[in-house]
Formats: C-alpha cells, structure tokens, sequence
C-alpha cells in the first residue's frame, strides 16, 4: 500500500490528467441526459402581438416585368457604350506611332507611365506562370 501512495505521489500530474480524463467523461455523460430531457420540455415560442408584423400584399406580375424590362434596357445601353468606347479606343490604338526597329544607333525613346506600369504588372500575373509553379521562399 506505502509502494501505491508513493508511486502516486511522484506521479501527481498523471494522476490529475487520469481524474480530469473521468470527470470529463462523466460530464459529458450527464450533459447528454440532461440535455435530452430539455429537448422534451421545450414548447415553441409564440410571438406577442406587437412582433407581429403585417405582410404587404405581393407585387403584381406586371410590376414586376417591367421593372425588370427597365433594367434589361439599361444594361443594354451601358453595353453599347462599352462597346463604342472599345472601339474609339481601338482606332486611337491603330493610329499611334509603332517602334521601329531599325533605329539608326539610337535607343529608342520608351515613355513610362505610372498607370502602364501598373497594368504591365497586371498582364504579367495574367499571362505568366502560376503561382503555384513558381519559385518562391518558404521561410
């Protein structure tokens, strides 16, 4: 008996993780007959007469339809604006000076904006590899 105390006292801390271990168990046990008994007892809730709330007759179909029709018409109009304006840009394209490539010993004169340069960045993440397939750093 002396050797079984010993051994539990210079072994405290395996002997609370042991008892935490049954406690739970047994709180668990309890919790779920316990909780089964509420499920039983439980009653719905019925609301009070200012929660009430009074339901607005549904809309008419035609209402609807035409609000509908309205957005329709909208998206189109905005749709052939994109589209003229995708075209006008594409003349404005068409008429800018190209690079030529014979260049009689000089450097060629590139301009360098902030905004291409941000949509250069842009296309490469498009256009390049993805990430997953690139080398990156794992730190």
């Amino acid at each position: 008996m002396d050797t079984l105390i010993d051994f539990l006292l210079s072994n405290i801390v395996i002997v609370i993780a042991v008892l935490g271990f049954i406690w739970g168990i047994i709180q668990k046990a309890l919790g779920k007959t316990e909780e089964q008994g509420e499920r039983h007892e439980r009653q719905p809730v019925e609301m009070k007469e200012e929660q009430k709330r009074e339901v607005s007759p549904p809309h008419r179909v035609e209402e609807t339809h035409s609000a509908f029709e309205r957005e329709r018409e909208e998206q189109q109009r905005r749709l052939r604006e994109a589209q003229e304006r995708y075209k006008s840009a594409l003349k404005s394209v068409e008429k800018a000076p190209t690079l030529s490539t014979k260049t009689k010993g000089k450097k060629p004169k590139i301009e360098l904006s902030r905004k291409k340069a941000v949509e250069g960045m842009i296309w490469s993440e498009i256009l390049g590899k993805p990430r997953a397939k690139r080398k990156h750093n794992l730190r």
